[in-house]
């Protein structure tokens, strides 16, 4: 593949640059669409590299500022090549009206990303004649391309402190507005929201519990928050149950229904309902239907495999950049890489929590990872949860930007005065404070409620 036949628009950039002489406000219509590797011709790509970094200082973009600039950053010679400063007068006169500015950056943003996908395309075929490559490395790579070519920010170089505290003054504002506080995805148990400010993005949340302390209903309620009621997207990978059965619906979508709806498990397997039973279930299931909820139960499932998944959920079903939520139960049901087989299970477990993170700050949106604990809860007298109790790895400890523990005191001690009473243990919280607040734990419906709510009758008539 030459570069005389790849897209682009010389004429396009050479208005582009010329507007940014022409006009002040410019540099501001462009530099949100426009970074200099966009640019084909490279010495448009130095022009506009130096426009930017002056424009970041708050000095005029003009032809003296530009080519003093250059000499100053060593990109001269680029300009040498066309003349000199001389060209800077050809790129004004090619300019008819800075009003289309915008228009032609988007032509120049759009020959780009050709540019960028055709590339990748080049390096994914060179790849697949590599045969040492190993099969889910190469699909990995290829798709991780792929996308970097299809959703590239802009590259920027450093910017001055300014421009952070502006945006963090917006950003305290919007906290200062936002309803009970909440400035991520709400969990909908205002307890714990007022504790972490919901589920921030870029966020990985580890909840983990031993067996049986309804870790699994914790995760579906988050599910069922923020897409019913916040109409959030949300991706539930589910390494442990059934989500979606053509016969049966699927154990994950049983329990959606069941606890949305508010209908008893018992009931449920059964298929003993009561007529409000039924109009609650019905009620509930067109809800969640109609929600931005997906489901991905494959069983046995390497890392490699989910974050290929996810990317390309996240990209494709209208999540896009916006806010959505990433469910995974659990950490300890994901395989090892293929790389790992050789390593032990903590060193697998380690990177499993890595590359979660990782994949949160890739997607910029909240994921909340289950985790299994080990025994040593069982042999104390005070059997609340400790961060040592993270089962096979103490990198999901340094990993998770918060871990919070689950534990029912009824659970070991059937004459507890906690009985339905659930603690959420905030073990560690990276940008706030810890501590633990304590929720109803309905067991018929398999669901957590605010204390205060925990009388409420159902939802949709008895």
């Amino acid at each position: 593949m030459t570069t005389a036949i790849l897209p682009h628009s010389i004429e396009a950039e050479r208005t582009v640059l010329g507007s940014l002489f022409l006009s002040g406000q410019a540099i501001d219509e462009v530099a949100p669409v426009l970074s200099a590797p966009d640019f084909f011709h490279p010495g448009h790509s130095a022009i506009y590299a130096a426009s930017l970094s002056l424009s970041a200082a708050s000095l005029p973009v003009t032809p003296i500022s530009v080519g003093e600039k250059m000499r100053a950053d060593g990109t001269a010679h680029a300009l040498a090549a066309m003349g000199g400063e001389a060209y800077f007068s050809e790129l004004m006169t090619a300019v008819v009206t800075v009003e289309n500015v915008g228009y032609h950056a988007k032509i120049i943003a759009s020959k780009a990303l050709r540019r960028r996908v055709m590339e990748a395309a080049r390096e994914v075929a060179q790849q697949g004649f590599e045969p040492t490559t190993d099969d889910a490395e190469f699909v990995e790579a290829a798709e991780v391309g792929m996308l970097a070519a299809l959703v590239r920010k802009h590259d920027r170089g450093p910017l001055h402190v300014r421009g952070g505290f502006k945006a963090l003054s917006g950003a305290l504002e919007r906290r200062r507005d936002a309803p009970g506080g909440v400035i991520g995805v709400p969990t909908g148990l205002v307890d714990l929201d007022a504790l972490l400010h919901g589920l921030r993005g870029s966020t990985l949340t580890v909840v983990a519990g031993r067996p049986g302390m309804g870790k699994s209903a914790l995760a579906a309620q988050l599910a069922l928050h923020a897409a019913v009621e916040c109409k959030i997207p949300v991706l539930f990978v589910s390494l442990e149950m059934e989500g979606v059965n053509a016969e049966e619906g699927g154990e994950l979508i049983e329990r959606l229904a069941a606890a949305h709806g508010r209908v008893k498990g018992e009931s449920m397997k059964s298929g003993k309902l009561t007529p409000g039973d039924w109009m609650r279930l019905t009620r509930a299931s067109t809800e969640i239907a109609t929600s931005p909820i997906w489901i991905d139960d494959e069983p046995g499932q390497s890392m490699v495999k989910i974050r290929s998944k996810v990317r390309r959920w996240r990209a494709r079903e209208g999540a896009g950049d916006g806010m959505a939520l990433i469910l995974v139960d659990y950490i300890q049901l994901i395989h090892g890489e293929r790389a790992n087989r050789e390593a032990n299970r903590e060193q697998e477990i380690a990177e499993i929590s890595r590359a979660l993170k990782e994949l949160a700050k890739e997607l910029r949106c909240p994921v909340v990872a289950l985790a299994q604990l080990n025994r040593e809860p069982d042999k104390r007298t005070n059997h609340r949860p400790m961060l040592s109790d993270l089962r096979e790895s103490g990198a999901i400890e340094q990993d998770a930007d918060v871990v919070a523990f689950l534990y029912r005191d009824e659970f070991y001690n059937r004459q507890s005065d906690k009985r339905g009473v659930a603690e959420v243990i905030i073990a560690k919280h990276r940008s706030g404070a810890t501590g633990a607040v304590e929720v109803a734990w309905q067991e018929e419906f398999c669901r957590f409620e605010d204390l205060s709510r925990r009388e409420e009758t159902p939802r949709y008539g008895d």
